[in-house]
This record gives structure tokens, C-alpha cells and sequence, in this order.
């Protein structure tokens, strides 16, 4: 989460790459994971596309969903060999919700309709970029 901070993205922006972390923080499957691994980085080259960041920032961003996801992968591996950090990841996933909280109360009810605005901008540039990667993660 400090690194999502570190980028100062907007307020709903940031809300929205925090609620993609956090299912990568509880992808608890294989699948789940690879969906929203494949999401994020989707995510900030749509934010980026639609100028909303600049390419210096999408990367970074990028490299704020793949660290998750390789976090994600380390402590699914850790607990199919049965040797697994219950605390970090309790950790982690209280410090991904208390974010998450804080920017909800933060914007009272404005950030339904923010979200709603920019999930439709992010959906409409995932349904028109013709990257096999992208097609996969929409029918999944």
C-alpha cells in the first residue's frame, strides 16, 4: 500500500487500484489470481490511454500490481508447502481494508458514483483493446 500511496494518484483512482490489490491480497486460487493479476496491469495502461496518468506513473503502477501478485504467488506456495505467515498476511490485509475505509469516508457518497464512472471508463477501453491477454481475462 505505501507504494500505491507513494504515486499519488487520485483519490478515486487510488480507491480503485487499492480494491484491485486487495483481491490480489485474498486470491486464494490459482484462477482467481491470474484474473486479477492480469486486471491491474490493465487498469493503469486504460488510466494511462485515457491520459488520466502518464506513462512513467502507469508503469509504476504496473510495477505495484506485480509486486503484489508475486507476493501473492510466494505465500500461495508457502502454504501448499505448509509454512505460511498467518501474521503478515492478517497484517496486510487489515492495512488494504483500513485504506479502503479511509478513502470511503473520506468522500462520503460521491465515490459510488466515481467508481461507477471510472470502472465503466476502464471496461470500455478493456473491451476495445485487441490484446489476446485482455480478451482472456474478460471471458474469464
Amino acid at each position: 500500500m505505501a507504494d500505491l500511496q507513494a504515486l499519488q494518484l487520485p483519490h478515486r483512482i487510488e480507491y480503485i487500484a487499492a480494491t484491485v490489490l486487495l483481491e490480489i491480497a485474498q486470491a486464494n486460487e490459482h484462477e482467481v489470481l491470474g484474473h486479477f493479476e492480469g486486471q491491474g496491469p490493465g487498469l493503469a495502461k486504460g488510466l494511462c490511454m485515457a491520459e488520466i496518468i502518464t506513462e512513467a506513473k502507469c508503469e509504476a503502477l504496473r510495477q505495484v500490481f506485480k509486486g503484489a501478485a508475486d507476493r501473492q504467488v510466494s505465500a500461495q506456495k508457502s502454504r501448499s508447502s505448509g509454512t505460511v505467515d498467518v501474521d503478515s498476511v492478517v497484517a496486510k490485509l487489515e492495512e488494504l481494508t483500513s485504506l479502503l475505509q479511509a478513502r470511503v469516508e473520506a468522500h462520503g457518497g460521491q465515490i459510488a458514483q466515481k467508481l461507477r464512472s471510472s470502472l465503466c471508463t476502464f471496461w470500455v477501453m478493456q473491451m476495445q483493446s485487441n490484446t489476446a491477454s485482455q480478451k482472456a481475462c474478460m471471458k474469464a
